[in-house]
């Protein structure tokens, strides 16, 4: 009646043990004449409370809830059968806190649902390889992007509004002011799920900048893992990436209003049992190992040279102790510059992050150019003062001031 308060409701309840029963979604997929139920289980958004609120008592008359229902190829789901069901009348326990009413579950059978999508016509990814180095390893993926087509028809009105001024791969249009943006979207809410060799399933959630945006064609993405053995990973799934698009002005990169469209992909699978992996710190020993081979083989063989060169040199012999002090030196310059070559290589390549985050190279990149200018400078005054004796050598030779007058002298001019 009119004068009954609206109900509070827990939308799951999310504790432990038999209290664990989150809000879920239950439907079935036909494929080859064979009906399959499935479950899936929505996460709880919220960390303050262990359930997602709805009721006047609860702060909240509305919820956005988003569940992404997996399909194989060739599956098709019977619309009719999708239920959400976990949903209990709030009550409050002896502490005034709020918990289920586990007497009635209750559920939502939803009007509508959103036709299904092949993530195919949008983007196809496949894996690449692992690089891995200190503990973090990349995963590699080729993402080539084919939704131009897609959406043409899905946002029809919008591509033909901006037709005539629209930047895309296909159309090479000097009078562009707009183009059509790609994206991986709210990466914050996407994460991987990896299944090792010996069985133990893992999540990890993506760290860094929440955008990734793609162009038509292909792209090679990179995201970086802490804390993954890529030897022992078997299966790799991406969970709960959304592929974003609309159109931007290329002077702004703003939005067209009503030009976007947006589609979550709840699982993306990918075998790992042949997968390549790259392991930086076996190419860094190997890296080292040449380094010091050539650079001993090389001091060695211009010690030699120089030694049996200026042996009758008085003033150019070699001095062991000095030769090999200068050598130490160079040494550690040489060796500061070349691995700093080196790890700014795999930064910007396997390691190169698509997403800003702490990167493993960072700090000896750091550390190698400080010594690398430090010692740079230190060579740059030594030969400095080592051309500034040879030139003033020169002088005192080209004016003869060290030449003896052989003549005796006898007192007469």
């Amino acid at each position: 009646g009119e004068d009954e308060e609206p109900n509070n409701y827990l939308l799951g309840y999310y504790g432990t043990g038999d209290n664990y029963k989150p809000l879920s979604v239950s439907y079935d997929v036909t494929h080859g004449g064979k009906t399959e139920s499935r479950v899936i289980e929505i996460a709880n958004p919220g960390k303050l409370n262990p359930y997602i609120s709805f009721g006047p008592d609860l702060g909240s008359l509305t919820q956005s809830i988003y569940a992404y229902l997996n399909l194989d190829k060739d599956e098709t789901i019977k619309t009719t059968s999708v239920k959400i069901f976990n949903i209990y009348k709030a009550d409050k326990d002896a502490g005034d806190q709020y918990v289920p009413d586990y007497a009635a579950n209750y559920y939502i059978m939803p009007e509508t649902i959103p036709s299904p999508q092949k993530l195919e016509d949008f983007t196809l990814p496949t894996f690449k390889k692992f690089s891995t180095f200190n503990g973090y390893t990349s995963a590699i993926f080729d993402f080539d992007v084919v939704a131009l087509a897609k959406y043409k028809t899905l946002k029809s009105s919008a591509y033909k509004k901006f037709e005539d001024v629209l930047r895309t791969s296909e159309l090479d249009n000097p009078d562009a002011t707009n183009y059509i943006r790609y994206q991986l979207y709210s990466l914050v809410n996407t994460y991987f799920e990896i299944t090792f060799k010996d069985g133990v399933t893992k999540t990890y959630p993506i760290r860094g900048t929440s955008i990734i945006t793609l162009h038509e064609g292909h792209n090679t993405i990179n995201f970086l893992i802490d804390g993954i053995d890529p030897y022992q990973v078997q299966t790799f799934r991406i969970k709960q990436l959304v592929f974003y698009m609309d159109i931007a002005t290329i002077s702004t990169h703003k939005m067209a209003v009503g030009s976007n469209v947006s589609y979550m992909f709840g699982d993306l699978e990918f075998d790992m049992e042949k997968a390549k992996i790259g392991n930086i710190n076996n190419y860094l020993i190997i890296a080292t190992v040449l380094f010091l081979a050539l650079f001993i083989a090389g001091d060695l063989a211009l010690y030699f040279y120089r030694k049996n060169k200026y042996k009758n040199d008085e003033f150019r012999r070699v001095n062991p102790r000095q030769y090999f002090k200068i050598s130490g030196m160079s040494f550690l310059a040489t060796g500061s510059f070349y691995y700093a070559i080196l790890f700014i290589f795999y930064r910007a390549g396997s390691l190169n992050s698509s997403l800003k985050v702490y990167n493993p190279c960072d700090i000896p990149i750091v550390i190698f150019c400080v010594m690398s200018i430090l010692l740079g400078g230190y060579f740059v005054k030594y030969f400095t003062t080592l051309f500034k004796d040879h030139k003033t050598k020169k002088n005192v030779e080209r004016l003869k001031l060290n030449a003896t007058d052989k003549k005796d002298d006898d007192g007469t001019n």
